[in-house]
């Protein structure tokens, strides 16, 4: 009888499983020391990753209660009585990296215990984004994506204005993406790169728009004196900005690029011609999309101008002159010139005048060695780079009447 008893305990149960279920065990059906006439016979189990179904037979000659074990398995039924196909159940394994177990234990109304090993395979890996673009405004700012994965994952790429939360993590998570403004007047792009173990991967591509730029430039004309010295525009705006000019012979630039808001300083060479040159200042924001141009138009030079000479103090001999000048340029010599005829140049007879200089002076001068009773003509002139600029006649006449060898022995005419 207890030899019968023991091949019957023995008995050999199978397990059945769908979806490339495999056993792969058999569990120890021995009850050494139990009392009991209770037997029953399982099998450990095996499952794949994914969302699967397996058969767990059972062969047994008495009623029994099943534990489910876990969360993720759910067992159908969970008692019976006798031989018996129990349907087991299991989510989908969330990791791609770790096989996941846990044991069943099945109790029969005598007591006997079976415990068997589930066993659940590392599921296919997947890796996903919740959104696979994302949009800055010009000022910045951080946005947040969830990742869906059952692996590690690793970050790459971006761009030196972007910067993660984290670039790595395992499962499921969360990445914060930060990004500065862009102070650019370029709409600038970049890509981060999620990939897991086995080569999967998302893409998150990621957008900001432009800086809003705005410039001008006051006064967008300057007209210029032909004697040279230093002008300046102001630039107004938020944008980056470089400054050119058409001419370089007769301009110079002090400032070549900029931000924001600055002056813009110009200096002018002398203008020697008579004919008035322009200049073109071109201030360019640093994508190119703006301009703003400044012209600077400089005179011509003319030659002095001066007042009608004044005579004073004159006697027989002598005469004191006087005039005043303005030069559009710095005068460089200048004097009185006379003779007895009308419009006297510097080709007759001259007195110069000491330290002519600047664009604007008085001239002063004593006539000495005159003729008594004589009309002389004179004109006061002055010289700057584009030439000699000359007074209206003057006229005065000497005291007395036209003098002897003894009066004016050696005189000038």
């Amino acid at each position: 009888m207890i030899l019968l008893k023991r091949r019957q305990f023995i008995a050999s149960v199978t397990l059945a499983c769908a979806m490339a279920t495999s056993v792969t065990s058999c569990t120890s059906n021995d009850d050494e020391g139990l009392a009991s006439t209770d037997y029953m016979k399982v099998h450990d189990v095996v499952m794949g990753g994914n969302h699967e179904s397996a058969s767990l037979h059972i062969d047994a000659n008495c009623g029994w209660h099943i534990n489910e074990g876990e969360t993720w398995l759910t067992v159908n039924p969970t008692q019976g009585n006798g031989v018996a196909d129990v349907e087991l159940t299991t989510g989908a394994n969330p990791s791609s990296i770790d096989e996941r177990s846990c044991q069943i234990t099945i109790t029969s109304d005598g007591g006997v215990k079976r415990v068997i090993t589930l066993t659940q395979g590392r599921n296919n890996e997947s890796l996903d984004v919740s959104t696979r673009t994302l949009s800055f405004g010009e000022g910045g700012g951080e946005l947040t994506l969830t990742i869906s994965s059952n692996t590690q994952w690793t970050i790459t790429g971006g761009a030196d204005w972007l910067s993660l939360s984290t670039d790595k993590g395992t499962d499921n998570g969360s990445i914060t993406i930060v990004a500065k403004a862009n102070n650019t007047e370029y709409e600038r792009n970049a890509v981060f790169t999620v990939s897991g173990n086995s080569g999967s991967a998302a893409q998150i591509n990621i957008s900001q728009v432009a800086k809003n730029v705005t410039m001008t430039i006051e006064p967008e004309r300057i007209d210029a004196v032909a004697k040279g010295r230093e002008y300046s525009f102001q630039v107004l705006g938020n944008a980056d900005w470089s400054v050119s000019a058409d001419v370089t012979t007769w301009l110079t630039l002090d400032t070549r690029s900029g931000q924001n808001e600055a002056p813009v300083r110009i200096t002018l060479s002398d203008n020697v011609t008579s004919e008035a040159r322009i200049a073109n200042i071109r201030v360019t924001s640093s994508s190119g999309r703006l301009e703003r141009t400044c012209v600077i138009t400089q005179a011509g030079a003319t030659v002095p101008s001066l007042t009608q000479p004044v005579a004073t103090g004159i006697t027989r001999y002598e005469a004191s002159l006087q005039s005043t000048f303005t030069s559009s340029l710095d005068a460089t010599e200048g004097g009185f010139c006379y003779s007895l005829t009308p419009a006297p140049t510097i080709n007759d007879k001259t007195v110069t005048v000491e330290n002519v200089s600047g664009q604007s002076g008085e001239l002063t001068a004593l006539f000495t060695g005159l003729t008594s009773g004589k009309t002389y003509y004179v004109r006061a002139w002055v010289r700057n780079a584009n030439g000699i600029g000359y007074s209206a006649d003057a006229t005065f006449t000497t005291k007395g009447t036209v003098p002897g060898e003894e009066e004016n022995p050696t005189p000038n005419l």
